[in-house]
Protein backbone atom coordinates (compact mmCIF):
# COMPACT_ATOMS: atom_id res chain seq x y z
CA UNK A 1 0.00 0.00 0.00
CA UNK A 2 1.54 3.57 -1.07
CA UNK A 3 0.58 6.05 1.17
CA UNK A 4 -0.10 9.51 0.14
CA UNK A 5 -0.49 12.65 3.46
CA UNK A 6 -2.03 15.50 2.31
CA UNK A 7 -0.93 19.24 3.76
CA UNK A 8 -2.78 21.15 1.90
CA UNK A 9 -6.45 23.48 1.71
CA UNK A 10 -9.43 21.41 1.25
CA UNK A 11 -10.04 22.12 -2.17
CA UNK A 12 -6.69 20.28 -3.24
CA UNK A 13 -7.31 17.43 -0.80
CA UNK A 14 -10.64 17.14 -2.61
CA UNK A 15 -9.23 17.00 -5.97
CA UNK A 16 -6.49 14.59 -5.00
CA UNK A 17 -8.54 11.99 -3.37
CA UNK A 18 -10.85 12.23 -6.24
CA UNK A 19 -7.69 11.40 -8.90
CA UNK A 20 -6.73 7.87 -6.40
CA UNK A 21 -10.25 7.24 -5.02
CA UNK A 22 -10.11 4.26 -7.54
CA UNK A 23 -6.75 2.87 -7.12
CA UNK A 24 -6.68 0.32 -4.38
CA UNK A 25 -3.06 0.64 -3.97
CA UNK A 26 -3.06 4.58 -2.91
CA UNK A 27 -4.42 5.25 0.29
CA UNK A 28 -4.88 9.30 0.61
CA UNK A 29 -4.64 10.34 4.36
CA UNK A 30 -4.87 14.02 6.21
CA UNK A 31 -1.30 14.62 7.07
CA UNK A 32 -0.14 13.35 10.37
CA UNK A 33 2.78 14.21 12.32
CA UNK A 34 3.37 11.13 14.02
CA UNK A 35 2.97 9.01 11.27
CA UNK A 36 4.81 8.03 7.95
CA UNK A 37 3.92 8.24 4.63
CA UNK A 38 5.22 7.62 0.83
CA UNK A 39 4.44 10.58 -0.74
CA UNK A 40 3.38 14.31 0.46
CA UNK A 41 1.41 17.45 -0.90
CA UNK A 42 2.68 20.14 1.45
CA UNK A 43 1.36 23.53 0.96
CA UNK A 44 3.78 26.15 2.00
CA UNK A 45 3.25 30.28 2.97
CA UNK A 46 6.34 31.62 3.74
CA UNK A 47 9.90 30.37 4.74
CA UNK A 48 8.66 28.87 8.54
CA UNK A 49 6.13 26.77 6.78
CA UNK A 50 9.36 24.98 5.66
CA UNK A 51 11.34 24.34 8.68
CA UNK A 52 8.76 22.46 10.46
CA UNK A 53 8.84 19.64 7.25
CA UNK A 54 13.03 19.52 7.56
CA UNK A 55 12.68 16.38 9.74
CA UNK A 56 10.83 14.51 6.76
CA UNK A 57 14.50 14.38 4.94
CA UNK A 58 16.16 12.63 8.11
CA UNK A 59 14.04 9.50 7.83
CA UNK A 60 15.42 6.26 6.89
CA UNK A 61 12.10 6.03 4.80
CA UNK A 62 12.26 7.18 1.55
CA UNK A 63 9.83 9.63 0.11
CA UNK A 64 8.96 12.05 -2.43
CA UNK A 65 7.88 15.32 -1.85
CA UNK A 66 5.76 17.94 -4.11
CA UNK A 67 5.28 21.32 -2.48
CA UNK A 68 2.35 23.83 -2.71
CA UNK A 69 2.54 27.38 -2.97
CA UNK A 70 2.61 30.65 -4.61
CA UNK A 71 4.54 31.65 -7.86
CA UNK A 72 7.51 33.34 -6.28
CA UNK A 73 11.01 32.13 -6.71
CA UNK A 74 12.38 32.79 -3.14
CA UNK A 75 9.89 30.31 -1.93
CA UNK A 76 10.66 27.70 -4.38
CA UNK A 77 14.47 28.12 -3.87
CA UNK A 78 13.50 27.69 0.07
CA UNK A 79 11.90 25.16 -0.53
CA UNK A 80 14.94 23.33 -2.27
CA UNK A 81 16.01 22.50 1.51
CA UNK A 82 13.26 19.14 1.28
CA UNK A 83 14.26 18.21 -2.03
CA UNK A 84 11.09 17.99 -3.37
CA UNK A 85 10.38 15.93 -7.15
CA UNK A 86 7.92 19.28 -7.85
CA UNK A 87 6.54 22.40 -7.35
CA UNK A 88 2.84 22.65 -7.90
CA UNK A 89 1.98 26.62 -8.36
CA UNK A 90 -1.35 28.31 -7.14
CA UNK A 91 -1.60 30.26 -9.94
CA UNK A 92 -1.40 27.83 -12.38
CA UNK A 93 -2.97 24.95 -10.13
CA UNK A 94 -4.72 22.60 -12.47
CA UNK A 95 -1.77 22.37 -15.15
CA UNK A 96 0.54 21.88 -12.66
CA UNK A 97 -1.08 19.37 -10.95
CA UNK A 98 -2.01 17.56 -13.74
CA UNK A 99 2.03 17.38 -14.52
CA UNK A 100 2.46 16.32 -11.37
CA UNK A 101 0.10 12.96 -11.64
CA UNK A 102 1.63 12.60 -14.98
CA UNK A 103 5.28 12.72 -13.09
CA UNK A 104 4.14 10.35 -9.92
CA UNK A 105 2.98 7.66 -12.20
CA UNK A 106 6.53 6.62 -13.28
CA UNK A 107 8.22 7.23 -9.83
CA UNK A 108 5.58 5.13 -8.49
CA UNK A 109 6.47 2.45 -10.89
CA UNK A 110 10.18 2.77 -10.04
CA UNK A 111 10.08 3.38 -6.36
CA UNK A 112 7.30 1.54 -5.19
CA UNK A 113 7.03 -1.67 -6.45
CA UNK A 114 7.71 -5.02 -4.21
CA UNK A 115 9.25 -8.11 -3.89
CA UNK A 116 7.29 -11.01 -1.70
CA UNK A 117 9.78 -12.45 0.03
CA UNK A 118 8.92 -15.27 1.93
CA UNK A 119 10.66 -17.74 4.82
CA UNK A 120 9.74 -20.85 6.85
CA UNK A 121 7.91 -18.22 9.59
CA UNK A 122 7.95 -14.95 7.71
CA UNK A 123 6.36 -13.10 4.68
CA UNK A 124 6.89 -9.68 3.52
CA UNK A 125 6.80 -7.18 0.73
CA UNK A 126 9.87 -5.30 0.20
CA UNK A 127 10.32 -2.50 -1.61
CA UNK A 128 12.77 -2.84 -4.83
CA UNK A 129 14.45 0.37 -4.17
CA UNK A 130 15.10 -0.14 -0.52
CA UNK A 131 17.68 -3.14 -1.33
CA UNK A 132 21.07 -2.27 -1.46
CA UNK A 133 22.61 -5.65 -2.64
CA UNK A 134 21.99 -9.28 -2.17
CA UNK A 135 24.49 -11.56 -0.83
CA UNK A 136 24.49 -15.13 -1.43
CA UNK A 137 26.13 -17.86 1.27
CA UNK A 138 25.53 -21.65 0.39
CA UNK A 139 21.47 -21.92 -0.17
CA UNK A 140 20.27 -18.84 0.97
CA UNK A 141 20.26 -15.13 0.17
CA UNK A 142 21.14 -12.42 2.12
CA UNK A 143 18.85 -9.57 1.57
CA UNK A 144 20.80 -6.37 2.54
CA UNK A 145 18.08 -3.39 2.71
CA UNK A 146 17.20 -0.02 4.43
CA UNK A 147 14.93 -1.56 7.30
CA UNK A 148 17.10 -4.30 8.30
CA UNK A 149 18.28 -7.59 6.43
CA UNK A 150 16.58 -10.64 5.59
CA UNK A 151 17.37 -13.90 4.96
CA UNK A 152 15.60 -16.61 2.19
CA UNK A 153 16.53 -20.07 0.96
CA UNK A 154 16.92 -18.99 -2.68
CA UNK A 155 19.85 -18.99 -5.23
CA UNK A 156 21.68 -15.92 -6.91
CA UNK A 157 20.02 -16.90 -10.36
CA UNK A 158 16.59 -17.26 -9.03
CA UNK A 159 16.90 -13.52 -7.45
CA UNK A 160 17.89 -12.07 -10.58
CA UNK A 161 15.43 -13.94 -12.66
CA UNK A 162 12.58 -12.28 -10.73
CA UNK A 163 14.33 -8.82 -10.83
CA UNK A 164 13.94 -8.30 -14.14
CA UNK A 165 14.84 -4.89 -15.08
CA UNK A 166 15.39 -2.88 -11.82
CA UNK A 167 18.38 -2.08 -11.56
CA UNK A 168 20.24 -5.10 -10.68
CA UNK A 169 23.84 -6.19 -11.54
CA UNK A 170 25.62 -9.20 -11.07
CA UNK A 171 29.54 -8.11 -9.66
CA UNK A 172 30.60 -11.19 -7.99
CA UNK A 173 29.60 -14.91 -7.94
CA UNK A 174 28.38 -14.07 -4.12
CA UNK A 175 26.78 -10.35 -4.83
CA UNK A 176 24.14 -8.66 -6.79
CA UNK A 177 23.74 -4.98 -6.04
CA UNK A 178 21.34 -2.42 -7.03
CA UNK A 179 23.15 0.15 -9.38
CA UNK A 180 21.26 3.31 -7.89
CA UNK A 181 22.68 2.27 -3.85
CA UNK A 182 26.43 2.54 -5.28
CA UNK A 183 28.07 5.05 -3.67
CA UNK A 184 31.87 5.08 -5.46
CA UNK A 185 33.68 2.36 -7.93
CA UNK A 186 37.19 1.49 -7.03
CA UNK A 187 39.77 -0.31 -8.59
CA UNK A 188 38.38 -3.73 -7.13
CA UNK A 189 35.39 -3.01 -5.00
CA UNK A 190 32.61 -1.04 -5.24
CA UNK A 191 31.50 0.79 -1.77
CA UNK A 192 27.42 1.00 -1.14
CA UNK A 193 25.35 3.53 0.16
CA UNK A 194 24.97 1.35 3.01
CA UNK A 195 28.60 1.85 3.91
CA UNK A 196 29.27 -1.52 2.86
CA UNK A 197 32.38 -2.24 0.14
CA UNK A 198 31.95 -5.66 -1.53
CA UNK A 199 34.79 -7.25 -4.01
CA UNK A 200 33.72 -6.67 -8.13
CA UNK A 201 35.07 -9.92 -9.72
CA UNK A 202 37.26 -9.53 -12.74
CA UNK A 203 34.90 -10.50 -15.34
CA UNK A 204 32.42 -8.23 -14.22
CA UNK A 205 33.67 -4.78 -13.49
CA UNK A 206 33.46 -4.07 -17.79
CA UNK A 207 29.64 -4.55 -17.38
CA UNK A 208 29.61 -2.89 -13.93
CA UNK A 209 30.74 0.47 -15.34
CA UNK A 210 29.26 0.12 -18.39
CA UNK A 211 25.57 -0.21 -16.85
CA UNK A 212 26.45 1.87 -14.04
CA UNK A 213 26.99 4.91 -16.26
CA UNK A 214 23.93 4.19 -18.89
CA UNK A 215 22.02 4.28 -15.01
CA UNK A 216 22.97 7.81 -14.51
CA UNK A 217 22.45 9.18 -18.04
CA UNK A 218 19.00 7.80 -17.80
CA UNK A 219 19.45 4.82 -20.40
Amino acid sequence: MIRIALFTNDHLKDRIKDIYKNDKDIKVEEFDFKKIADIYFIEIANAKDIEQFLYLKQNQHFSLIILIGQDNSYLMKKGYQLEPIDYIRKEYLETDLKDVIKKLSLLISKYFQTYSYESKNNKAKIRIHSIYYVESFQHYIHIHTKTGEYVERKNISQFIEEMGDHGFIQIHKSYIIHLDKIKTIGLNEVEMMSGDKLIVGKKYKEQLLLQYQNRKEGY
